[in-house]
């Protein structure tokens, strides 16, 4: 069974990101040279060569950088730069299983859920008590933190109010205790904000924890501190999904179950407000492959697309997400294929790691994920005081999905801001070039005030050495002349190519019409 482990953005915020604030890519290519990393879970990632990376949000230290700054690009967790197998992003603390099958935890630790045995928060990776071996998957939530041991045994650490460790007692616990009864014969776990489910080798399905929403699925709302089976799912189960308001499972032949808190929508018929026994998500239309519930309910079909689903509508295509995705997880970041990471959603802590706080509706690629080279183009109007910057994270030679269009009257003329930055993992030296004036229209460029012209025109205008992150800004200035008639268009490309791989060609628009 492969082993995804995902949760995401609360159903309403996600959907609302994704329909209500632009418009949505058809798709969305990651060029890379080669695979970056090898899993991902939420703002955290594992490379291929073992090392853990994250980004965004750091006031508890969850970040494992030994600080507590925000981070708007991947960062190395102190002393897990090699050997990390699997890494799991909680609600302010971060857990990895290392290749030797330890365990250690960083962030927040009111509750105890780092499992070191004190509550004192840390910002760089301790050691779980009595799990240096032994481990084979971790899972991290609000407030505790869950294993799966390679003998099949499950074990349980932090907040303990609504029984969530499954213990037996509803006792807070900084070290790991057993969940009763699961000793062995535990294929995953999933834990969230106040209830934990796991899926036993048998294919069922058990869950623990808080219940006044039927996050149990066992067809009541009464809590249980320790597991009871899941209504109608002793067999079957390949993966389930716990979140802080429903629960969901993924079954054999591929389809979904979900129950818990249907305010929002859980995607199934009910329109109960509380589903207590699990219940099928209508309108997939192809086969599920892995499923992420973290209060957004989104799917990954065996085709490599990714569908969302929730409220009242049918599913959706998550940000043109339609191939290529190897992975999904909170909050709303990919995994592709090529091994690049991709992110989309609210951006105000830096946490779609592209070195920016500028929220976006489709995806954007994390930077150093893109390959060791990738320049990245991105343009928007000088007249528009919000971000509205098109292109960030989007590569391609086509301009889709990286172009601007502004009407001025004859005479008069628009400026437009771009913005080249290196989203690779190495530093690169990118040179631009551009359209050259036309009939009817006067294109000009300028870089901190001088005159770049003719060096663009040429496409030999060079940003010079740039580190990975670093960024290029020109303006683009295309003037009507007082004779161009009105519906005349002037379609200025910009391309940024890559010194260290001259196949790496990002590039944008700007169209200007005459009204």
């Amino acid at each position: 069974m492969r082993l995804r482990l995902a949760s995401g953005l609360p159903v309403f915020g996600l959907l609302s990101v994704l329909m209500g604030v632009g418009p949505q890519a058809s798709a969305v290519s990651s060029s890379s040279t080669g695979p970056v990393f090898a899993q991902i879970s939420g703002s955290c990632a594992v490379t291929t060569s073992g090392g853990a990376k994250c980004w965004g949000f750091n006031n508890t230290g969850a970040l494992g950088d030994g600080t507590t700054i925000n981070r708007t690009s991947p960062v190395d967790v102190s002393g897990l730069t090699s050997g990390v197998a699997q890494i799991s992003v909680g609600w302010g603390h971060t857990c990895a299983v290392t290749t030797s099958g330890g365990a250690m935890c960083w962030g927040f630790n009111r509750n105890g859920q780092l499992g070191d045995g004190t509550t004192t928060n840390s910002s760089m990776p301790v050691q779980v008590v009595g799990l240096t071996s032994g481990v084979a998957q971790i899972s991290a939530s609000r407030r505790d933190t869950c294993v799966v041991m390679t003998s099949g045994g499950a074990k349980c650490w932090g907040h303990n109010n609504f029984g969530a460790l499954g213990d037996g007692t509803k006792i807070d616990s900084s070290v790991p205790v057993d969940v009763l009864g699961l000793a062995s014969g535990v294929a995953q776990i999933s834990t969230s904000r106040s209830h934990t489910c796991a899926v036993t080798t048998a294919g069922g399905a058990l869950c623990w924890g808080h219940n006044e929403w039927g996050y149990l699925g066992n067809g009541t709302t009464t809590s249980s501190s320790k597991p009871v089976g899941v209504s109608g799912l002793s067999s079957g189960v390949a993966q389930i999904s716990a979140s802080g308001t429903s629960t969901c499972a993924l079954t054999a032949s591929g389809g979904v179950r979900c129950w818990g808190n249907n305010y929002y929508g859980l995607g199934v018929a009910s329109t109960d407000t509380i589903v207590t026994t699990p219940s099928d998500v209508v309108g997939l239309s192809s086969p599920i492959a892995e499923i992420s519930s973290g209060g957004g309910l989104c799917g990954l079909t065996t085709f490599g697309g990714v569908k969302c689903w929730g409220g009242s509508g049918p599913p959706i295509d998550l940000g043109g997400l339609t191939s290529g995705v190897a992975q999904i997880s909170y909050p709303s970041c990919v995994l592709m294929i090529s091994g690049a990471a991709m992110c989309l959603g609210n951006n105000y802590y830096g946490e779609l790691g592209d070195g920016t706080k500028i929220s976006s509706t489709t995806p954007v690629n994390v930077i150093g994920s893109a390959g060791p080279s990738q320049p990245d183009t991105s343009i928007k109007r000088s007249t528009d005081t919000l971000s509205l910057d098109r292109g960030i994270g989007i590569y391609n030679a086509t301009t889709k999905n990286q172009g601007v269009t502004t009407k001025v009257a004859a005479g008069s003329f628009a400026t437009f801001n771009v913005v080249v930055r290196n989203a690779g993992s190495a530093t690169d030296s990118i040179t631009v070039g551009g359209c050259s004036s036309s009939s009817g229209f006067v294109v000009t460029y300028r870089s901190s005030k001088a005159d770049i012209t003719a060096d663009i025109v040429a496409g030999t205008q060079s940003t010079g050495t740039l580190a990975s992150a670093d960024a290029y800004s020109l303006n683009v200035r295309i003037q009507a002349t007082s004779a161009t008639v009105s519906g005349s268009k002037d379609i200025c490309k910009i391309t940024a190519a890559s010194a260290n791989d001259v196949a790496k060609t990002d590039v944008v628009r700007a169209t200007l019409v005459v009204q």
